[in-house]
């Protein structure tokens, strides 16, 4: 839910792509003005380029030189704008099935819908020309553990966020007829008959980072890099390769980084994705295993759920992302499974073997479309059981996608440019297949 309100507010108040977005509450916590971030060398889904901001816990006074008292100034503040979202999703999803963790059987009509309240947004900020007087000390352990590790660009400095003035409530409910027991994440309910209703509520203070600018404090290469370079208008990272436009490609591409998935019995696939699906209860969790996965770094403080997947791999002591050949794989699903909310992990999860397999086949349909370079007509629904289309439109609904009968919607991206979340969905999807299969 965070997530998603995030990316509608920077989509609403910011057209120059400049303010990052948060991925978490977790990371909203770690920042602020003058907080100082790793720029980390990422690849999303293994070739999808782009930059990351990582907090590194740290504030620009604890960089500075012992007698630099550069004098930052006050920090400015400005009234955003109002923004007043609410969004509902509808669905008539009947539905019988058996999720994979825990065992539990659903039976019933769902219906998602979520809503937020009115968001005031104000923005604080301090002088960039300041900052670039500032007289770092290179010898702080930031900059020994930027320079050990390749994929650790360089750091930089926040100089504004966005913030809620007032406080915020984020709201999301699923309600079923019949008898059922709905697995949600969060906060659950249920009643063994009847009337079904499970629901997800996030309450914010007023304060809150929601968006953040970044400027670069230290790198490690002067060659000029720019935003046009790895992004297209949307401000979504573009393919380092030119695997968008070719569907056969993308989907071999997919696959091979899944392989060692395969490989393993079945046991050993089900320890594996017992494990981490411990860490997808805690967005905390989800979210510091990403960072290891990402930076190649598996030491520091980790909870339980992250150092039990650590040790199953071999990898609680270890600081090299060579050192399993799981990394690849799990780096892979976890990168994918970032991009989600926890409702559409909860929804897929709650899908039976085959009804699942019709639905990655059906996102697997829409996603070949896309990628087509014209605007091809999507996988027509008699194609599919209306059950599996029900269960197919909730999900994408889920992540804000849209089937929209015989075009394209915008949401699903444009020709050769698929959504990133269309293709995070699919990603997670044929994951599953490997893990929970045969």
């Amino acid at each position: 839910m965070f997530k998603k309100l995030t990316r509608i507010l920077l989509e609403e108040v910011d057209n120059s792509g400049e303010l990052k977005s948060i991925s978490s509450v977790y990371e909203s916590m770690r920042l602020d003005v003058l907080s100082v971030l790793k720029i980390v060398d990422s690849k999303k889904f293994f070739f999808f380029k782009t930059e990351s901001y990582r907090p590194t816990g740290f504030k620009l006074q604890d960089l500075l030189q012992g007698m630099d008292t550069v004098d930052f100034g006050g920090c400015h503040q400005d009234s955003i704008a109002t923004v007043d979202i609410k969004q509902k999703w509808e669905g008539n999803a009947g539905m019988k099935s058996t999720s994979s963790i825990p065992k539990t059987e659903i039976n019933c009509q769902v219906d998602i819908t979520g809503s937020t309240t009115e968001i005031k947004l104000e923005s604080m900020s301090m002088s960039r020309s300041k900052l670039q007087n500032s007289k770092i000390d290179e010898r702080h352990i930031l900059f020994k553990d930027m320079k050990e590790n390749k994929k650790i660009l360089g750091l930089g400095v926040v100089y504004e966020v966005m913030k809620n003035k007032n406080p915020m409530i984020l709201e999301q409910t699923t309600k079923g007829e019949g008898s059922a027991k709905i697995l949600v994440i969060n906060v659950a309910s249920m009643e063994a008959g009847g009337k079904v209703e499970c629901k997800q509520q996030l309450k914010l203070d007023a304060g809150c980072v929601l968006g953040f600018k970044v400027h670069p404090l230290y790198l490690k290469t002067t060659k000029e890099r720019t935003a046009k370079q790895f992004m297209f208008s949307d401000g979504m990272p573009e393919l380092e390769e030119s695997v968008a436009d070719d569907f056969p490609r993308l989907k071999r591409r997919v696959e091979a980084e899944l392989r060692d998935f395969g490989d393993m019995d079945q046991s050993a696939r089900k320890l594996i994705w017992v494990s981490l699906y411990k860490t997808l209860k805690s967005p905390q969790d989800l979210y510091e295993l990403g960072c290891m996965l990402e930076e190649g770094i598996f030491t520091g403080s980790v909870s339980r759920s992250v150092q039990d997947l650590l040790q199953l791999l071999g990898l609680d002591s270890v600081e090299s992302s060579d050192a399993h050949d799981l990394v690849k794989p799990i780096g892979f699903l976890v990168s994918a499974l970032s991009e989600l909310n926890e409702e559409v992990v909860t929804l897929i999860l709650d899908l039976d073997d085959e009804v699942r397999g019709q639905v990655l086949k059906l996102v697997e349909g829409v996603l070949e479309q896309v990628c087509s370079l014209d605007d091809g007509v999507p996988q027509k629904s008699g194609q599919f059981s209306e059950n599996t289309m029900r269960m197919a439109t909730q999900v994408l609904a889920s992540c804000g996608l849209k089937l929209a009968g015989d075009s394209l919607d915008p949401s699903l991206g444009f020709p050769g440019h698929p959504d990133v979340t269309l293709l995070a969905l699919y990603i997670l999807l044929k994951g599953l297949d490997k893990l929970l299969g045969p």
